[in-house]
């Protein structure tokens, strides 16, 4: 079975590993210096030892004159010579080839000689003398000496014991706190998918990494939620918006037939019954559209004319729905935007359709151009709209007044957000409503 291991387990593990390579390294080398520094203080000693020797000799009687403080070292031993043969010996007597040996070693350093036991052996002479007539050479074992050396070494090892365990505890703590708010953002994750409430938050606070992922999921769910509940109420207009139509048929046909009728009524319920059918018809197809637009997949992969399109939406208004004239202003030049001609139709007509309910005499609409885009602007001298419904005007199934389904602003909206552009509502300066649609042009 594979062992799993979390993020802060393997954190923690790659921790205490560097810091043991870390701690080794450190050792090795802090124990390599002090090697170096009890050597070298070891052979100044000695050759100190040595030089202090010679002035205590008698060279006459090849013994020491004064009694000499012998250090607390190992094998250490004080030995005069006059002429190459070795005279009074005080310490720990080396062996007779050591001290035959130590006469050919060089004056005034310190030498190792190898043997068993193995010696470090420091050589002094007195000032003024021949090379052999008087010298005094000092012995120290050198494998006591480096028993000694490795069990500072083993010390220092053994030090890092301690420091490691304190390391993985540490490592350990940090990493759990480090990691702590990405088990929040597991726990909350899993309770939203297991219950499917999007309300809950995590609320972090931090500028790190942590944090902002932290406000970043905050904001997914918000948006989420939101768009949940848009949805949801989207589906609670749907249905009120296509029941009513659909119980208007019902009834409609269950009145017509409740008895016999002349052809003239049975006409007029005909034509009752497909004008709401219209409507209906209208309005399924308004949502369909308006579906499309919530998916992104009324993309900007066709072209349309402003120009013809606003020409086109006037003209068909002004012949399936005489009444409040509509006065046009186009541009000379062609005015090429990313929308396909029917939808900029259709945006273009509910704008213009809009207007005609609300204006008490005229519609004007303008076709221009303005910092290179493209800006349809419809005018109507009516009641104009209020600032505080100036947002709400562009919300599904919302209506000023009982005439319309609410969502031809909506349609308008979405297809010119589609386009890369959008629609803008302000105050007419001869009084009602402007409603500005900007649009980039095409190539």
């Amino acid at each position: 079975m594979k062992l799993r291991l979390g993020i802060g387990q393997r954190l923690t593990i790659w921790w205490v590993a560097l810091f043991a390579v870390g701690l080794a390294i450190y050792s090795v080398l802090a124990a390599a210096w002090v090697e170096h520094a009890h050597e070298r203080a070891l052979f100044i000693d000695l050759l100190t030892q040595a030089k202090e020797g010679v002035t205590a000799v008698d060279p006459a009687r090849n013994r020491f004159t004064r009694a000499m403080l012998l250090p607390a070292i190992a094998g250490y031993a004080l030995v005069s010579y006059v002429d190459g043969r070795p005279g009074e010996v005080r310490g720990v007597p080396p062996s007779a080839a050591a001290l035959a040996r130590a006469m050919r070693l060089p004056v005034g350093q310190t030498s190792y000689l190898s043997g068993d036991p193995a010696y470090l052996v420091a050589v002094a002479a007195a000032p003024g003398s021949e090379s052999r007539a008087l010298r005094v050479a000092v012995f120290a074992d050198n494998e006591a000496l480096e028993e000694e050396e490795e069990r500072v070494r083993a010390a220092m090892l053994a030090s890092g014991v301690p420091m490691l365990l304190f390391a993985a505890l540490t490592g350990w703590l940090l990493a759990r706190g480090a990691l702590a708010p990405i088990d929040r953002i597991t726990a909350t994750a899993s309770e939203v998918a297991r219950s499917g409430r999007l309300s809950a938050r995590l609320r972090l606070s931090g500028d790190d990494e942590l944090g902002r992922l932290a406000r970043t999921f905050d904001e997914m769910l918000e948006r989420l939620e939101a768009s949940f509940e848009r949805e949801r109420a989207f589906i609670g207009e749907v249905s009120h918006e296509l029941r009513q139509p659909l119980a208007a048929l019902g009834a409609e046909a269950e009145l017509t037939l409740l008895r016999k009728r002349d052809p003239l009524e049975y006409a007029r319920a005909l034509e009752t019954i497909h004008e709401r059918a219209e409507r209906l018809s209208r309005t399924i197809d308004d949502l369909l559209l308006l579906a499309r637009a919530d998916a992104g997949v009324m993309g900007r992969t066709m072209l349309g004319e402003v120009n013809e399109a606003v020409s086109e939406a006037c003209a068909e208004l002004q012949r399936s729905r005489p009444g409040i004239p509509v006065e046009l202003r186009l541009r000379e030049e062609s005015l090429m935007v990313p929308i396909s001609a029917p939808l900029l139709t259709r945006m273009v007509a509910n704008l213009v359709a809009n207007a005609r309910r609300a204006a008490h005499s005229l519609v004007r609409v303008d076709v221009a151009t303005r910092d290179g885009r493209a800006v349809v602007t419809v005018d109507d001298d009516g009641s104009g709209v209020p600032q505080a419904e100036r947002e709400a005007i562009f919300r599904r199934f919302y209506r000023r007044s009982d005439d319309g389904t609410g969502l031809g602003l909506p349609i308008a909206a979405a297809v010119a957000r589609a386009g890369g552009g959008g629609i803008t509502v302000e105050e007419c300066p001869s009084g009602g409503a402007r409603f500005v649609i900007v649009l980039p042009i095409a190539g």
